[in-house]
């Protein structure tokens, strides 16, 4: 994790010191708890996807590996997706996505 918990629990306390969460303290975890885990998770995946996976992706590779890069992207992509639904400050981004 980019984000250890030292770290994410420092993240965490500022984000309670913030109005910005009141509306979403209706879970069974502090709304600041979980976008603070979440924005590590996410941070990882982001790293990922900029320092493994585009690199690979961009350089000459036979067929089998650019379709794993393409996968790992995907993955990373997932993970990410679920972080944002898993926090219900960081959820409301999905609401604003027009087809």
């Amino acid at each position: 994790m980019i984000l250890d918990n030292d770290t994410v629990a420092l993240l965490a306390d500022h984000l309670k010191r913030s109005t910005a969460l009141d509306s979403y303290q209706s879970g069974a975890e502090p709304p600041e708890h979980e976008t603070a885990y979440a924005v590590a998770e996410i941070s990882q995946s982001a790293l990922r996807i900029v320092t493994d996976i585009m690199p690979r992706l961009t350089k000459k590779s036979d067929q089998e590996g650019y379709w794993n890069a393409i996968e790992d992207f995907r993955e990373e992509i997932r993970h990410i997706s679920f972080h944002i639904r898993a926090s219900r400050y960081l959820a409301v981004v999905l609401d604003t996505v027009t087809e």
